[in-house]
């Protein structure tokens, strides 16, 4: 389960999100790399165990207005991939306004092989830039997921403070308000690029991933500066080097000058 949108502020529009209706699997708004993109809201978007207590997935649908540059920033985060990758681990994204689980609002989360992202029209700071990070990050989970072999969990846990513990669990830190995405250089001297990093090593995994493949100018400069973010990093470069040889730290640095307008 997955980060909060805007903590707070977003909170109270998000946490009354209207029940889905359950109706057929509507056609794809469109097919990006073999994977559907979906705009639909209906209940069997979601696995049937979230439908349920004590989870209670609701969404709402987005406005039509944002389909176009919702799609574009997705194939701008796609593009990245190869295809066959893409087809072995996503069956499809859903993009809404918003998520609710555990009444609690979502910005984004994942299932097995699907991937559910927000897109808020009313949010002044919600952005093409935003919908391509979650997706990174999102993404991310599935690939840990269905890759464990490829994650080096030795050198990752060395560069954890020594008595360091994770805090529990995504859901955990947006339920108690520790959900902050916003890269803190006070938390980076001990290798944790957000407050959200420290809620489970997934939820860590996922913002080092998020920000290498989104060519955020920002997340090089931890690297470069901090020892313990760099060190987490080349393990998460090393992961995905395995999984696509292109990735290397050269190629990834490349991608804030490519994912710029």
């Amino acid at each position: 389960m997955k980060r909060l949108l805007l903590l707070s502020v977003l909170a109270g529009a998000f946490a009354h999100a209207q029940e889905t209706q359950p109706k057929p699997n509507p056609a794809p708004a469109a097919v990006i790399k073999s994977v559907p993109i979906r705009f639909d809201v209906y209940a069997q978007m979601f696995p049937s165990e979230w439908r349920e207590e004590p989870i209670n997935a609701t969404a709402i649908p987005i406005h039509e207005e944002k389909n176009t540059s919702s799609l574009q920033a997705i194939e701008s985060a796609l593009k990245l991939y190869p295809e066959t990758l893409l087809r072995k681990n996503l069956r499809e994204i859903y993009v809404v306004k918003s998520l609710s689980f555990y009444d609690l609002p979502y910005g984004g989360t994942n299932s097995l092989d699907q991937i559910f992202l927000t897109c808020e029209l009313e949010n002044p700071t919600d952005s093409a830039e935003f919908l391509k990070q979650a997706l990174h990050h999102e993404l991310s989970s599935i690939l840990l997921r269905n890759y464990p072999e490829y994650f080096d969990r030795k050198t990752w846990d060395k560069s954890l403070p020594a008595t360091f513990q994770y805090t529990g669990s995504g859901k955990d830190s947006v339920a108690n308000g520790s959900s902050n995405t916003n890269y803190n250089p006070d938390l980076m001297r001990d290798g944790f690029l957000t407050q959200y990093s420290q809620s489970s090593l997934e939820e860590d995994f996922n913002m080092i991933a998020e920000g290498m493949m989104s060519g955020r100018s920002e997340f090089w400069k931890a690297v470069d500066h901090f020892p313990k973010v760099k060190a987490k990093a080349n393990t998460v470069v090393r992961m995905y080097g395995r999984l696509v040889p292109e990735f290397t730290e050269q190629y990834l640095r490349s991608l804030v000058s490519k994912t710029k307008p």
